[in-house]
């Protein structure tokens, strides 16, 4: 508690806090004694009268100052008996606290508040606190201002199907990310509709096309392609389209088995085995006839034409 008192009558003392919390009224009790005429007791603050009384002393005038600001502070006190005025000033000082702890931080999204200690007059740091962290798209309000996944000033900015609450869903091509996983048309093959690529392959038989896009999406069809198809033996091309022909057929067999096999122009004859077929001439023709030849042989020697 702070007192004073002047010279000679009479005597003014106040009983106040003299160390206050921001926020909080500053109290004070002012007193008159030392003389038992009748004395007038005024209080000033900051130039302005906050409490007055007249009467026979001794008396006590209480005064309330509101909130004042952080830093030092005075009140003034003057008693006046007689038409002589006598004045005593009283300080004080408003500090950010004075002394305990009080919650910090925010609640709020994945925020989480924390602890702040009153130290030396001031607030200490905010300890064991979550701080907000940069908004993504991820159906959660990390930046803690209340509103989930506002990567943006609205909604088609914010390009996030969870944008203020939204329930994720299967992506889609529509350059928003429906699933609040971060990513946008993740894993689809999106496009403009009427945009077209080409699709399919030159190699071997196959020729390429054109595909088109349908809602957003590649239809998937390849229009005026030749597709690769199962590899035919012996007609010397890479039907199934994989850089090479015939594989895996025995060309060495085809031209003796006595067939018209699909390299050969007539039977084991033609381009693919080397030989030429003859105009209506070919290998089982003559032996046909070699054969005819051989019973006629036969025919002859038993019924003794020939003789052998």
């Amino acid at each position: 508690l702070e007192s004073g008192s002047v010279v000679g009558e009479p005597k003014i003392t106040a009983d106040y806090k003299s160390t206050a919390g921001l926020g909080e009224d500053l109290a004070a009790a002012v007193s008159v004694t030392g003389t038992t005429g009748v004395v007038e007791l005024q209080v000033y603050y900051n130039s302005q009268k906050i409490g007055s009384i007249k009467k026979t002393a001794p008396l006590t005038l209480n005064i309330i100052i509101p909130s004042p600001p952080i830093g030092a502070g005075t009140f003034t006190a003057v008693a006046i008996e007689n038409q002589e005025n006598f004045t005593k000033s009283f300080t004080f000082s408003v500090a950010e606290c004075t002394a305990g702890s009080k919650p910090c931080g925010s609640n709020i999204g994945v925020c989480r508040q924390g602890i702040q200690s009153c130290e030396g007059g001031k607030w200490g740091a905010c300890i064991g606190d979550s701080k907000p962290k940069a908004e993504s798209c991820n159906g959660i309000d990390d930046d803690c201002d209340g509103t989930i996944d506002n990567t943006g000033s609205s909604s088609a900015e914010s390009a996030c199907g969870c944008y203020g609450g939204g329930i994720p869903g299967p992506e889609s091509c529509n350059d928003i990310d429906d699933n609040c996983d971060g990513q946008v048309d993740e894993g689809l093959s999106c496009c403009s509709d009427m945009e077209t690529r080409p699709c399919g392959t030159s190699v071997g038989v196959c020729q390429p096309g054109v595909e088109r896009c349908l809602g957003g999406s590649w239809s998937g069809l390849c229009l005026g392609s030749i597709k690769p198809i199962n590899e035919i033996c012996y007609d010397s091309l890479d039907n199934n389209c994989n850089g090479e022909a015939d594989e895996s057929c025995d060309l060495s067999y085809s031209c003796s088995n006595g067939l018209q096999d699909a390299n050969e122009d007539g039977i084991d004859c033609g381009l693919g085995c080397g030989n030429p077929c003859g105009a209506g001439f070919n290998y089982l023709l003559l032996t046909a006839i070699g054969l005819f030849i051989i019973i006629l042989v036969i025919v002859a020697a038993k019924r003794g034409i020939i003789k052998l």
